[in-house]
């Protein structure tokens, strides 16, 4: 079973990573990135988000939890408006 509901912190990647995501029935099931890559053992989402928090008509990207075959846990999202993936933190 998925690790999310115990405390942990998501420790950001400070700019995003640019990955690369394979999805299988519309949800992450391959990633790779800078740090990794891999197939994709759960993935929880997508959640809608919005930098522009005052602005509730748009959304600009879909944030989803993954964890990877190899165990590690991260936060990846999809910028709505290029259509690219991100990994944007670990969990520890």
């Amino acid at each position: 079973p998925p690790r999310f509901y115990e405390a942990m912190a998501l420790r950001l990647l400070r700019p995003p990573q640019e990955a690369t995501v394979h999805l299988k029935n519309g949800a992450p099931a391959w990633l790779a990135f800078s740090a990794m890559h891999g197939p994709v053992a759960v993935a929880s989402g997508p959640w809608n988000a919005s930098g522009d928090w005052w602005n509730t008509g748009r959304w600009d990207r879909q944030e989803w939890d993954i964890e990877m075959a190899s165990g590690a846990l991260l936060r990846i999202f999809k910028d709505c408006a290029s259509g690219r993936w991100y990994a944007e933190g670990v969990y520890d």
